[in-house]
């Protein structure tokens, strides 16, 4: 699965998301969502499980390492008319565990939602901060045992910030 956070100046859209590889047009697969607001930021999900009809099936083997996203998908320029629209935070996801792929990096997250523990998977030993959405840093520290406890957090959406090798990676998930 894939999260995308989106931005259309209509309600009921189709977004449809493409991943494959680069360099193998054939290596693809799509998934679509559909947006039920006009004019505001929603987060949409793509599974990928449920591919678009007429496109290829997931496969876990393959590397996808590339993604497209088409708004409007299947509506011609003349029809759609000239309109804006964004999107912003891609998040990857293995559904049957809820982990987050850090995008980027070889760092996973889960459970997203968490309650007490948050696990991160990381090579080393590394420095994490914990920051609400105000800015202000709520918990911070190393990551030892792969884990950080963050039963004393209240509950809502923080992002985790980890110092690695590669430098500053950040993502957000939510305390339950």
């Amino acid at each position: 699965k894939m999260q995308v956070r989106v931005y259309s100046p209509d309600a009921n859209i189709p977004v449809r998301l493409k991943a494959e590889v680069h360099g193998q047009p054939t290596l693809t697969v799509e998934t679509e969502a559909i947006t039920t607001v006009a004019n505001a930021w929603e987060t949409l999900v793509f599974d990928f499980d449920m591919q678009a009809t007429g496109t290829a099936a997931f496969n876990a083997s393959t590397p996808y390492d590339m993604a497209s996203i088409f708004f409007n998908f299947g509506t011609d320029g003349a029809t759609a008319g000239a309109k804006v629209y964004m999107f912003d935070d891609v998040d990857i996801y293995d559904a049957t565990v809820n982990t987050k792929f850090i995008a980027g990096s070889n760092i996973q997250v889960y459970p997203n939602p968490a309650s007490n523990n948050l696990n991160v998977t990381v090579n080393k030993l590394t420095d994490y901060k914990v920051v609400d959405l105000t800015g202000r840093i709520v918990l911070s520290g190393k990551i030892e045992r792969n884990n950080i406890e963050i039963s004393s957090l209240n509950n809502g959406i923080y992002i985790l910030q980890l110092s690695t090798e590669a430098g500053l990676v950040s993502t957000r998930f939510t305390k339950q």
